[in-house]
């Protein structure tokens, strides 16, 4: 099976999904996270996505973190490229391109070193190959920033065996689901 065809099945099941059974999934996939990466880890700085359509939705962790003295920055697409903001409360945002919520701050990320990236897509490999909406945004992004640890976030339905990997594509370290922790280290 080709990546457009496993981007347009995933979509399309997540699109399907019902709210109870998104509710309960995210609900234990913000357990998974922090379980995972803010138990014990501290990271100074968290990339992260606001949700559309039918994204997994993370802002009641967005929100604990925060609280935590966390520095979350959200993404601003522009022609080719993306940039990451920092937000000081989950009020901080204004509609942008793609009718995406965007950061109102014009604080740009400045470090790599201590940083994790929540990162959205339509499916993922349990190695960590991604599929994401076909703009390459995030993987010229994850080129130029090599030091960031990547996490995909997806629920489990959107896992894929079958995506073939391009050589421009950059692969999570990272992939969780509510099912738990998946990565290629």
């Amino acid at each position: 099976m080709d990546n457009q065809t496993i981007r347009n099945q995933k979509r399309s099941w997540r699109d399907l999904v019902t709210a109870d059974a998104r509710a309960c999934w995210e609900q234990q996939l913000i357990q998974v996270l922090k379980n995972s990466f803010f138990q014990d880890a501290f990271y100074e700085r968290v990339l992260c996505f606001y949700p559309t359509a039918s994204e997994v939705d993370l802002r009641l962790l967005y929100q604990t973190l925060l609280e935590r003295g966390i520095a979350l920055y959200f993404p601003v697409t522009y022609d080719h490229h993306i940039r990451f903001y920092r937000i000081s409360s989950m009020d901080d945002f204004q509609e942008g391109r793609f009718h995406i919520m965007e950061p109102i701050s014009m604080e740009e990320l400045e470090h790599d070193e201590g940083t994790l990236a929540l990162t959205p897509g339509l499916a993922f490999s349990k190695e960590g190959e991604r599929i994401g909406y076909g703009g390459g945004f995030y993987d010229r992004f994850f080129a130029a920033h090599p030091d960031i640890i990547r996490v995909g976030i997806c629920f489990g339905g959107q896992l894929s065996s079958e995506i073939t990997g391009m050589d421009w594509d950059i692969p999570m370290h990272y992939v969780v689901t509510e099912q738990g922790v998946f990565t290629n280290l």
